[in-house]
């Protein structure tokens, strides 16, 4: 007996503007090859079968954010081009807020101008730390004057920075307001998700903000014993790794969670006076510690505990670029050089604990 001729499947997969999307999953099923193949699209947005043995075939394609779409073809031999256009999906996950006088509640029934990310929407996104939020939510600003942060809501702040300040717009982890500004530049460790909510907040957290609020909800712990960890690596010696363990101590009754971040990177401006200590560096430690326990059906006790420390090099000032007349300085032409007198030193440290 000959043998059983092959084909081959190839396409491109794009979104309903044209754009090519890389990372696609295109899964193969037939009746002769029963186990299904997989291959990603790269990046440019091409992806290619070979050896497939004349069959009907039932093709799905699925990528994350996009509504999944499936189809059938008869492979012949020979080649077969199959082009896909995904359109983006519907909210499949339902994102609760604790926006409300009344408690949690889903978002798509909260009559007021939120927005909140999860967990996954996050690390999609790249953000980790708060004033990352700012290229994602509308007319959310965060600033950093003299290493402090400026968080501007609907155009509304304070431009009075200093410890001990009283801004407009404020930031909440798990309901404690964090009345430092410079702790407006902490990392989020294993969050469950972050709200912003544009507008007077003046009876939802104890603390009216005519702004608005950014409020921070960590992930609490359960019955289920969980695990992640994550490495990341980038330019500038960017290093970061992230791990959590949550899980049942005693089940039904007392369950706890911990995890940890360890943050670096140097810095990308030079300070031409300290060759050796360039500004804008990262060098941070942080932890967090729940322990749950469970009363009854109307009643439990949360213990929580955080700490972080960050010791890199602040970039202070903002670079001079022209002298009123009469005066003079000396100012290197690239903005990514200064001439500091002082050697620029920097550390934050932050610790709460706290029962809900």
């Amino acid at each position: 007996m000959g043998a059983q001729p092959t084909g081959q499947l190839a396409g491109l997969v794009r979104d309903t503007s044209g754009g090519l999307l890389p990372g696609a999953t295109v899964t193969v099923t037939g009746r002769i090859v029963v186990a299904p193949r997989t291959v990603v699209t790269n990046d440019s947005g091409r992806y290619e079968l070979d050896n497939l043995p004349a069959d009907r075939y039932l093709i799905e394609v699925s990528l994350s954010g996009f509504e999944p779409r499936t189809t059938a073809i008869d492979i012949e031999a020979g080649a077969a081009t199959l082009d896909w256009v995904l359109t983006v999906g519907s909210l499949s996950e339902r994102i609760t807020v604790t926006a409300t006088k009344t408690g949690a509640a889903d978002i798509q029934a909260t009559p007021m101008a939120v927005t909140a990310f999860s967990a996954g929407t996050l690390q999609q996104l790249g953000v980790q730390t708060i004033d990352g939020l700012a290229g994602f939510v509308p007319t959310l600003t965060i600033s950093q004057p003299l290493g402090l942060a400026l968080v501007t809501i609907r155009g509304i702040g304070t431009n009075v920075v200093l410890p001990g300040a009283d801004p407009s717009s404020t930031i909440h982890l798990d309901g404690v307001y964090l009345a430092r500004p410079a702790m407006a530049f902490m990392d989020f460790l294993d969050v469950e998700r972050v709200e912003v909510l544009r507008g007077p907040q003046g009876t939802l957290y104890g603390r009216n903000s005519v702004g608005g609020t950014i409020n921070i909800v960590s992930r609490q712990p359960t019955n289920s014993f969980e695990t992640s960890a994550r490495l990341t690596a980038g330019n500038f010696e960017k290093l970061r790794a992230e791990g959590a363990v949550s899980g049942p101590l005693i089940k039904d009754k007392v369950m706890g969670n911990f995890a940890f971040l360890r943050g670096s990177h140097a810095g990308f401006v030079k300070d031409l006076n300290h060759p050796d200590h360039s500004l804008a560096s990262e060098d941070t430690w942080a932890g967090r510690g729940q322990l749950r326990v469970v009363f009854g059906v109307h009643h439990e006790l949360l213990l929580s505990a955080d700490y972080a420390r960050s010791d890199g090099v602040p970039l202070g000032y903002g670079k001079a670029i022209a002298a009123k007349p009469g005066f003079t300085f000396n100012s290197p032409a690239s903005l990514w050089e200064v001439r500091f007198s002082d050697l620029a030193v920097g550390r934050t440290s932050s610790a709460a604990a706290q029962p809900n």
